[in-house]
């Protein structure tokens, strides 16, 4: 009875192992797959975090090309020829693009990390000091150029998830 107990059981849940003791060989396998499953579906959402993270990263990079862009054109205009009032006017908008430039250099992922501010995700990695008249006088890096790390399979190397990329850039211009 006790057999037909077993294959009864193996009919209704499907499950040819139902204790260890069933099958100590077969258990270790199916543990194993387990686990594998397990790791696989880490892998899977490192990779899209990876994916996420890269295009926000990219997104976020080729505003910055633009503010940089545009500052140099400022630069090629504000010569010795412009009056006071042009100068002034480019001056402003330099400010403002700073300010901009800035705050995606404060960029957040969907996990709420800031993407350029290494390891230390949870702090803004770009500060700017105004003066009293709101003008950038200065910027200053938080953050660090540590790069933590995801696995994304078990023979593949980790990469990495943070992107000191920008203060690497400062502090080597």
């Amino acid at each position: 009875t006790s057999e037909q107990y077993r294959l009864q059981t193996q009919v209704s849940t499907g499950q040819r192992i139902q204790k260890p003791e069933d099958d100590p060989a077969g258990m270790a396998q199916a543990l194993s797959l387990q686990a594998d499953a397990s790791s696989v579906g880490q892998y899977m959402q490192n990779i899209a975090t990876l994916q996420t993270r890269g295009n926000t990263v990219s997104d976020a990079m080729q505003e910055l090309k633009t503010i940089s862009d545009r500052a140099g054109e400022i630069a090629t205009l504000a010569d010795g020829t412009k009056t006071p009032t042009e100068l002034h006017a480019y001056a402003t908008e330099l400010n403002e693009l700073i300010q901009h430039a800035v705050k995606l250099a404060n960029t957040k992922d969907g996990n709420n990390n800031y993407l350029f501010s290494g390891t230390k995700s949870d702090t803004p990695p770009f500060e700017a000091t105004l003066d009293a008249e709101g003008k950038v006088t200065a910027v200053s890096y938080q953050g660090n150029t540590s790069v933590g790390q995801r696995e994304i399979a078990e023979s593949a190397e980790e990469v990495g998830d943070e992107v000191p990329l920008v203060a690497r850039c400062l502090e080597n211009p």
